[in-house]
Protein backbone atom coordinates (compact mmCIF):
# COMPACT_ATOMS: atom_id res chain seq x y z
CA UNK A 1 0.00 0.00 0.00
CA UNK A 2 1.49 3.30 -0.67
CA UNK A 3 -0.42 5.86 0.89
CA UNK A 4 1.85 8.45 1.40
CA UNK A 5 1.16 11.78 3.74
CA UNK A 6 3.69 14.52 2.10
CA UNK A 7 3.23 14.96 -1.09
CA UNK A 8 5.74 14.18 -3.47
CA UNK A 9 7.30 17.12 -5.91
CA UNK A 10 8.67 15.30 -8.66
CA UNK A 11 8.74 17.86 -10.98
CA UNK A 12 10.55 20.32 -8.75
CA UNK A 13 7.92 22.63 -8.93
CA UNK A 14 7.50 25.10 -6.31
CA UNK A 15 4.87 24.25 -4.11
CA UNK A 16 1.51 26.21 -4.06
CA UNK A 17 0.55 26.71 -0.02
CA UNK A 18 -3.24 26.55 0.18
CA UNK A 19 -5.13 29.23 1.89
CA UNK A 20 -5.59 27.07 5.13
CA UNK A 21 -2.26 27.11 6.08
CA UNK A 22 -1.58 30.76 5.60
CA UNK A 23 -5.24 31.61 7.14
CA UNK A 24 -3.59 28.89 10.56
CA UNK A 25 -0.13 30.72 10.93
CA UNK A 26 -1.81 34.11 10.62
CA UNK A 27 -4.07 33.01 13.08
CA UNK A 28 -1.25 31.46 15.14
CA UNK A 29 0.83 34.93 15.06
CA UNK A 30 -2.77 36.75 16.19
CA UNK A 31 -3.49 34.77 19.50
CA UNK A 32 0.68 35.11 20.38
CA UNK A 33 0.15 38.97 19.89
CA UNK A 34 -2.96 38.67 22.22
CA UNK A 35 -1.45 37.09 24.71
CA UNK A 36 1.69 38.95 24.38
CA UNK A 37 3.83 36.17 23.98
CA UNK A 38 6.29 38.34 22.04
CA UNK A 39 9.19 35.80 22.06
CA UNK A 40 7.14 33.07 19.99
CA UNK A 41 6.42 36.54 17.42
CA UNK A 42 9.21 36.24 15.23
CA UNK A 43 9.07 32.33 14.91
CA UNK A 44 5.84 32.35 13.73
CA UNK A 45 6.54 35.37 11.27
CA UNK A 46 9.44 33.15 9.98
CA UNK A 47 7.27 30.22 9.26
CA UNK A 48 4.31 32.20 8.24
CA UNK A 49 6.60 33.61 5.60
CA UNK A 50 7.51 30.28 4.87
CA UNK A 51 3.68 29.14 4.42
CA UNK A 52 3.66 31.81 1.24
CA UNK A 53 1.72 34.30 3.71
CA UNK A 54 2.32 37.86 1.87
CA UNK A 55 5.09 40.87 3.71
CA UNK A 56 1.67 43.01 3.35
CA UNK A 57 -0.44 40.49 5.17
CA UNK A 58 2.18 39.94 8.25
CA UNK A 59 2.09 44.07 8.39
CA UNK A 60 -1.37 44.73 8.37
CA UNK A 61 -1.54 42.20 11.71
CA UNK A 62 0.61 43.81 13.55
CA UNK A 63 -0.62 47.01 12.85
CA UNK A 64 -3.81 45.80 13.84
CA UNK A 65 -2.24 44.50 16.88
CA UNK A 66 -0.48 48.06 18.09
CA UNK A 67 -3.68 49.85 17.58
CA UNK A 68 -6.22 48.08 19.54
CA UNK A 69 -7.13 45.72 17.49
CA UNK A 70 -11.09 44.76 17.75
CA UNK A 71 -11.25 47.87 19.71
CA UNK A 72 -10.80 49.92 17.12
CA UNK A 73 -11.60 47.64 13.74
CA UNK A 74 -13.22 50.22 11.26
CA UNK A 75 -11.25 53.10 12.30
CA UNK A 76 -8.80 54.84 10.38
CA UNK A 77 -5.30 53.99 11.94
CA UNK A 78 -4.01 57.41 11.73
CA UNK A 79 -6.58 58.79 14.23
CA UNK A 80 -6.37 55.65 16.56
CA UNK A 81 -4.29 56.69 19.62
CA UNK A 82 -1.42 54.55 20.36
CA UNK A 83 -0.27 55.30 23.73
Amino acid sequence: MNNNIIPQNKQKKPYVFSDALKTSSLRRLKEALAKEEYESCAGLVHLARKRGVSEAQIKFLLAWHVVGGKENAGKDFRKVRRF
